[in-house]
């Protein structure tokens, strides 16, 4: 019986053996496809954050000139703004800007993409000359911190990949919201033609019972990579 026994597990090494070159190979981004419960709360800290001030695209334009990046690591506004912003946009801005450098200050251990206001139209324009060389593209999964909130980016890959949500940028994505997403851009995830990029400001991400991550809950300006 012993002598079986340990035939089987040999058997069973040899068989783990001939699977895991496979498993190893796998891309990159699934290694946060699948994550259980204490890896998400544990992961990122998003205590402090407020996250109860709405934002629309017309103040982030209006805004944005006011903003500066100091350091890599906190947005500030700059002098001319308490000239050019009435009292409450100058209060509205600010905490907004609180909410963001809580949420750096939270997650300096992360390798956040964390994106200079200065830079951002370069980067628009160099998106948009990407997208006239090809309609579609496998993407990227990344995400990108602005001063607004954070920006998700998805690629083909993990959209046909995805279990129950990836968790990005100190932000964690479920399946139901990618989905629902895919739906407004008139694909579901098996024909999902390329990779998708979306944003949330702070009142978009609600927050779960534990105050260590946030489940993303709404976006706005979903579009193809």
């Amino acid at each position: 019986m012993f002598k079986k026994a340990s035939l089987t597990g040999l058997a069973t090494i040899m068989l783990v053996s001939a699977i895991a070159p496979g498993v190893s190979a796998s891309n990159e981004e699934t290694k946060n496809l699948e994550m259980n419960e204490t890896e998400k709360t544990n992961e990122f800290n998003l205590s402090g954050i407020e996250g109860n001030v709405a934002i629309t695209e017309k103040e982030k334009v209006k805004f944005e000139p006011y903003v500066k990046l100091e350091d890599n690591s906190e947005y500030v506004i700059s002098d001319e703004a308490k000239t050019k912003l009435s009292q409450e946009e100058y209060q509205k801005l600010q905490s907004i800007l609180d909410d963001t450098n809580i949420f750096i200050i939270n997650n300096k251990n992360e390798d956040l993409n964390i994106i200079d206001p200065k830079q951002e139209n370069l980067k628009i324009g160099s998106d948009k000359m990407r997208m006239s060389i090809a309609a579609f593209k496998n993407g990227k999964t990344d995400a990108d911190t602005y001063w607004w909130g954070v920006r998700i980016y998805l690629s083909q890959y993990t959209i046909r990949a995805i279990a129950g949500g990836i968790t990005l940028g100190g932000i964690w994505v479920p399946e139901p919201l990618v989905t629902k997403i895919l739906a407004t851009l008139g694909v579901v995830a098996a024909l999902c033609p390329g990779g998708i990029q979306f944003d949330m400001n702070w009142l978009q991400i609600s927050q779960i019972p534990n105050p260590s991550v946030r489940i993303s809950s709404k976006f706005s300006n979903a579009k193809f990579q």
